[in-house]
């Protein structure tokens, strides 16, 4: 006698494996790790499909960059409450080499809170610019497709 069929929306044999094995690995990690993981999804999915494709391209440029860089990155935003990283990194990105040299020489003396202090207004500074900048861009773009009321 013969088994049956499988369903037909039964995965096939590859599907399944990699399934198994992605279960496998899942119930290797510690909990506080699967909830950052489900954190990390939940906020994906909530993205527009513009905030994800500037998310790759934020990817991308920390992947591309030197080890040199990333140790700078580490180095000079160093103390700066976890949400400003993120907006440091494009801010010391969009420096100029010269820039960078004068901020560092700017803050040379500072102890670490006026540093701290500092930064973050220089920060707050560069993300109100930079907000400026992409809503006069969807403006843009709305006008180009006829679409003012978006």
């Amino acid at each position: 006698m013969r088994p049956p069929p499988p369903p037909p929306s039964a995965p096939d044999d590859r599907q399944l494996r990699e399934q198994l094995e992605l279960f496998d690995q899942f119930l290797q990690l510690p909990p506080e790790k699967l909830r950052r993981m489900r954190q990390t999804i939940e906020a994906i999915e909530r993205m527009s499909e513009e905030d994800r494709e500037l998310f790759r391209v934020r990817i991308r440029q920390f992947t591309e960059m030197s080890p040199q860089m990333r140790e700078e990155l580490r180095r000079e935003g160093r103390g700066l409450p976890a949400e400003y990283q993120r907006i440091f990194s494009q801010y010391w990105l969009s420096l100029y080499p010269e820039q960078r040299e004068q901020l560092r020489a700017r803050m040379e003396g500072m102890d670490e809170s006026e540093r701290r202090e500092y930064l973050v207004a220089e920060l707050d500074r560069f993300q109100s610019r930079m907000d400026e900048i992409f809503a006069e861009m969807r403006r843009r773009m709305e006008e180009q497709r006829g679409d003012p009321g978006s």
